[in-house]
């Protein structure tokens, strides 16, 4: 019978974290270090043509020693890719994702089929970005990371506000 064997992530997931931060707000290093290691694990994903389009905290799991492994890749649905095609053009797309974290080309009725892209995970990334440094996912009137909590550097605000962009062509 197939089966299939993945390393143990006995560090947990990140919902499991950022619920035991007090208030849900994780130490300001730790949500740069988690960041950087998904977006360099979402780097080598979508530079191999694979977008995941599922990221949420429960797909964020942790080794033993605390570094990122991005989880649900293929599980979900894989759409629309010839196999000679070339990957840079013809992503693989994965995952149903969770409205929260959804970039909007992800859930507009009339957006193309093949709309959501690598540009959809970076989204999916600003939006675990600040729940780790705020404890909730934005809205439309949620505060800059930097006004909702007085130890994050102005710096992130852009870097939020260009991760976040609704437009799909910013």
């Amino acid at each position: 019978f197939p089966y299939f064997v993945m390393e143990l992530a006995g560090g947990g997931n990140l919902r499991g974290r950022m619920s035991a931060a007090p208030e849900g707000k994780m130490p300001l290093p730790i949500v740069v270090r988690i960041l950087t290691q998904m977006a360099y694990a979402l780097r080598h994903a979508h530079q191999n043509g694979v977008v995941h389009l599922g990221l949420k905290p429960e797909n964020v799991l942790f080794d033993s020693f605390g570094n990122v492994k991005l989880s649900d890749f293929g599980f979900g649905r894989i759409m629309d890719r010839d196999d000679d095609a070339d990957r840079s053009t013809s992503p693989v797309l994965v995952g149903s994702g969770t409205v929260g974290y959804l970039a909007p080309e992800c859930i507009q009725p009339d957006a193309a089929k093949d709309a959501a892209g690598p540009q959809a995970d970076i989204y999916s990334l600003g939006m675990l970005c600040y729940e780790m440094l705020t404890g909730k996912l934005p809205g439309r009137r949620s505060p800059l990371p930097s006004a909702a909590r007085s130890d994050v550097p102005a710096a992130f605000d852009d870097v939020f506000d260009r991760m976040t962009r609704d437009e799909l062509s910013e």
